[in-house]
């Protein structure tokens, strides 16, 4: 047994001497720190705001010149996408200057694209009646708003539209996408009619297939 031992210790020790002799002979690879990137961990950013702003912003939207009311309605709608808190006690103000009638147009169309940043869903009603009332600029901006609050009194107007054939492009195509944003399947008929009407341009008939599937 002890030549066994003695044995199998002389080949542990071979192998060791073996291991350690290529280890000494292999390649040295230098590595330098200008080769490589430093290891940068960037902090996760804090969200900070004054308190001033937001007071400032509804002085300056209450204010009766029109520039004033679009750059402040402008201002809240942008602060209020990068996470500026309780900017919704502007909504009494924004509203009032979209029904208002002798608002600026540029005013009336700043603050109505606020209500919708704001997702003020409560001033559908009152967007709605403007929209109807203050020409087709602004019904671009609103129409679209409704129909993704899935707002049900503006679809008996889109289909009306749909079966007018003095209806405007643009107003048609409000129409054709407003009813597939909200879904409404009654309108599917119809929208299928256009889309294979060859009277109608393309951009119709494309509209029209994609808001009917």
């Amino acid at each position: 047994m002890r030549w066994m031992v003695r044995l199998l210790l002389l080949f542990g020790v071979t192998c060791l001497s073996l291991t350690e002799s290529r280890i000494a002979f292999a390649e040295i690879r230098p590595e330098f720190a200008m080769d490589s990137d430093p290891q940068l961990i960037i902090p996760d950013p804090i969200k900070q705001f004054s308190k001033k702003y937001k007071p400032l912003w509804l002085s300056a939207l209450a204010r009766p010149e029109a520039d004033m009311q679009r750059l402040a309605a402008e201002t809240i709608a942008q602060a209020h996408s990068i996470g500026v808190p309780e900017l919704g006690e502007a909504q009494p103000t924004l509203s009032k200057i979209i029904a208002a009638e002798d608002s600026h147009p540029a005013a009336r169309t700043a603050a109505a694209r606020a209500l919708i940043v704001l997702d003020a869903k409560d001033a559908g009603q009152m967007l709605f009646e403007a929209s109807q009332r203050y020409g087709a600029d602004l019904r671009q901006v609103i129409e679209p708003a409704l129909a993704r609050w899935k707002f049900e009194p503006i679809r008996d107007v889109w289909q009306k539209r749909l079966s007018v054939k003095a209806t405007r492009h643009r107003e048609l195509m409000l129409a054709i996408h407003g009813l597939g944003e909200a879904g409404e399947d009654s309108a599917v008929p119809t929208l299928l009619t256009l889309t294979h009407n060859t009277l109608c341009s393309p951009a119709v008939r494309l509209a029209a297939a994609r808001s009917a599937g």
